[in-house]
């Protein structure tokens, strides 16, 4: 198991971090695996319909996955499929920091009314030394400019990547504490906009650091078994904020 560790005062958590995990990935090259688009209808088409978005990096692409039915956004808009006609519709992309989310993917989901909006950024950031201040301020605007297009905006949250396999100690160590720092960006856009986030530390770090069984063979992306459980964490979120719109939903 992996350890279990406290949040740095920074960020990047220093140069430490990206120096070892580049000198560890340089000794063992980093496996490109597959990338999925998760969009797509699912349920019966005279249901209810919930208009779904996804923005976001490779945890929404579900990249080094067997098939795209085992991403979390697919689990979600199934587990819905039996009360709504869910229309999914991704626009993340893999490596993507939230630099990349306001200039690429924002545009193209302001062109289309969400129900929900889920948002899943800032692993790249962290890793690519993303200074805090800069990571929330691009946050804040993409929070902002999703609300005027969405019913409802929910924030992934940074889970623990201290159990990354891949990062051998203390890399790991500074993964944990820089995405703690992460974590708390995303709680505090999520309070100053009013939306949802869900609580990654609570909900899923204990089963992340079960074994490497959560990670596929690359050692770095999460396998079905990690997907089943981001789908798992968001749900309850995701359920909240469809209760919260039901009688918006009813009336469209």
């Amino acid at each position: 198991m992996k350890r279990r560790v406290v949040g740095l005062s920074t960020f990047v958590g220093g140069a430490g971090l990206i120096a070892g995990q580049v000198a560890y990935v340089s000794r063992r090259r980093l496996p490109l695996g597959d990338e999925y688009d998760p969009t797509g209808s699912f349920g019966d088409a005279t249901l209810l319909r919930l208009r779904m978005a996804v923005l976001g990096d490779s945890s929404v692409t579900g990249q080094s996955l067997d098939s795209v039915e085992e991403a979390w956004a697919r689990l979600l808009a199934r587990h819905f499929s039996d009360r709504f006609h869910v229309e999914l519709r991704s626009y993340g992309d893999g490596g993507a920091r939230s630099e990349d989310v306001l200039e690429e993917q924002l545009p193209a989901a302001e062109a289309t009314r969400h129900d929900v909006a889920i948002v899943s950024v800032g692993s790249n950031d962290l890793l690519r030394m993303t200074p805090a201040w800069r990571f929330e301020r691009r946050l804040d605007e993409i929070v902002m400019r999703l609300k005027r297009v969405s019913s409802a905006v929910i924030l992934f949250g940074v889970g623990d990547m201290g159990s990354i396999p891949r990062f051998p100690y203390p890399v790991d160590r500074m993964a944990a504490g820089t995405a703690r720092v992460a974590d708390r960006v995303h709680r505090r856009v999520a309070e100053r906009h009013g939306v949802a986030k869900v609580d990654q530390w609570a909900l899923t770090t204990e089963v992340f650091n079960s074994g490497p069984h959560m990670f596929s063979p690359d050692l770095f992306h999460p396998s079905a078994e990690g997907h089943r459980a981001w789908a798992d964490a968001v749900i309850p979120t995701v359920e909240a904020e469809i209760a919260r719109l039901d009688q918006e939903l009813r009336l469209r």
